[in-house]
């Protein structure tokens, strides 16, 4: 990616699409350079920076599974790193002070605290608590364009017109509102002024973490660009949920507001705020956002029994808990499906499409509010990926009544048609390439159980491409994968 200023930044990506190396030169020369360390699901172990004339390593303590006991600490990495030199603050308020230098505000105004007792990530995050006149404020340089990523949690989702984020123009010496996030019924609102843009966002949920990302670009008449994004947990942003490039904003960026920013009371924790120049900040990967306030178990990193011979296998372990969602581990996560907002198809907790007689379920839900559910029909939901050379889908299966027949309850499609599947005989469920079942089936499952069920898939160059299907009955609680019942290298 090359700029005005004559930095041009490159990233460097892993098999697995994990960055790996993020490189910035100026003339040739590097000016600044990260270079991570992951363990095999992706967490990050090493953060090292390099800049002009000095190097650095940054330690991250993420457990590795390798002791069987280990159980990670609540709150893990400290902080996403800084992406590149067009970097103009990083807030992950680590630091005592919410507006130490280093990892907090310029400036702070009214009610506001710094959240330890459960922090979005590390061991602080920036807090309003309830209030209507709580903010923080940074202040920058007459900036034509800005990338502006924060992670949100929300106590309780206002129902008034909160506004908690506002970026602020320099006009001719005086202070103007442009791109702003606002809320309406529950649901955030992309803004310039007091004007909504395109479309508001799917209801957001109390006490669940949130990525969100706003990016403001000066035009030089109706042609300045706003847009707006969201994602939930630790996951990329994928398309705006609201946008425009014909807006008339004119003027430099001179500060970001946070908080209470219209004296309407918000209840909100932020962390893992970046304002950068260029783009989005990367995801914090390695660190896990919490979701839900104090009271939640701690995952217990359980490994997994693996066969000699056999490939890795899924090592997460949910939470025993019924909170809506299990977040994402790391940076690999593509989708994480949860059916929490109202449609099946939210782009946020929902389904690419479906097709047939399908339903919510929210009255006998496996997880949190709700579920999808097929009503003794042949409806389905489909998920689009894009081209992967290998994924791991995990899921939770409760049946209200177990198929005797051929029924196909999970198919991975490539270009070529059904690949990995899942499918019933005699009420035992099977592995299978197309048609063609592998290995052993699994026990006969029980109706009105619930069980969490995964399948590995990994094309290869000739015969040697891995399928393999894992799946625990969670009658005793959510537990990690053992050996898988069926596979093939």
């Amino acid at each position: 990616m090359s700029r005005a200023n004559g930095a041009t930044t490159s990233y460097g990506y892993d098999a697995a699409d994990r960055l790996r190396d993020l490189n910035t030169t100026v003339g040739g020369a590097t000016t600044s350079r990260f270079q991570y360390t992951v363990d095999r699901q992706g967490l990050r172990l090493r953060a090292e920076e390099t800049l002009t004339g000095q190097t650095g390593a940054t330690v991250t303590p993420t457990p590795t599974g390798s002791a069987a006991t280990a159980t990670p600490s609540p709150a893990a990495s400290p902080s996403p790193t800084p992406g590149s030199a067009t970097r103009l603050r990083t807030a992950t308020f680590e630091a005592t002070s919410l507006t130490d230098a280093a990892t907090g505000f310029s400036s702070t105004a009214g009610t506001v605290s710094r959240e330890t007792a459960s922090p979005i990530y590390g061991a602080g995050s920036f807090r309003v608590p309830n209030t209507t006149s709580g903010t923080g404020k940074f202040s920058v340089s007459d900036t034509s364009e800005l990338f502006v990523t924060f992670y949100l949690r929300l106590p309780s989702v206002p129902s008034g017109p909160a506004r908690i984020v506002q970026i602020v123009n320099n006009n001719s010496g005086s202070s103007l509102t442009a791109g702003n996030f606002g809320f309406s019924s529950g649901k955030l609102q992309l803004r310039n002024g007091t004007t909504t843009i395109g479309t508001t966002a799917t209801a957001l949920q109390d006490n669940v973490t949130y990525r969100i990302g706003l990016h403001q670009k000066q035009g030089t008449g109706a042609n300045a660009v706003l847009e707006a994004y969201i994602a939930q947990g630790d996951t990329a942003f994928t398309t705006p949920f609201a946008q425009s490039s014909t807006q008339s904003i004119t003027t430099p960026i001179k500060e970001v507001v946070f908080g209470a920013t219209n004296s309407t009371a918000v209840d909100a924790i932020f962390d893992g705020i970046a304002l950068d120049t260029a783009a989005f900040a990367p995801l914090a990967g390695g660190t896990t956002p919490t979701n839900t306030p104090t009271n939640t178990p701690t995952a217990t990193n359980t490994p997994t029994v693996t066969p000699a011979g056999s490939t890795a296998t899924p090592t997460n372990t949910p939470l025993p808990t019924a909170n809506p969602t299990a977040t994402p581990p790391s940076g690999t996560r593509l989708r994480l499906v949860t059916f929490e907002n109202a449609s099946l198809t939210d782009a946020v907790t929902g389904l690419s499409s479906t097709t047939g007689t399908v339903s919510r379920d929210t009255s006998a839900p496996l997880k949190g509010t709700a579920s999808f559910q097929v009503p003794n029909s042949t409806g389905f939901g489909r998920i689009t990926l894009g081209s992967q050379t290998e994924v791991f889908i995990s899921f939770y299966l409760r049946l209200a009544s177990v198929p005797t027949g051929p029924v196909r309850i999970l198919n991975i499609s490539n270009t070529s048609g059904t690949v990995g599947n899942l499918a019933f005989s005699s009420g035992k469920l099977q592995l299978r390439t197309g048609t063609t079942t592998i290995g052993t089936t699994a026990s006969t499952l029980q109706a009105n159980t619930t069980y969490r069920i995964a399948i590995h898939q990994k094309s290869g160059n000739g015969s040697n491409a891995v399928l393999e299907a894992f799946i625990v009955d969670t009658t005793g609680g959510d537990i990690a994968f053992g050996a898988p019942f069926a596979q093939q290298t």
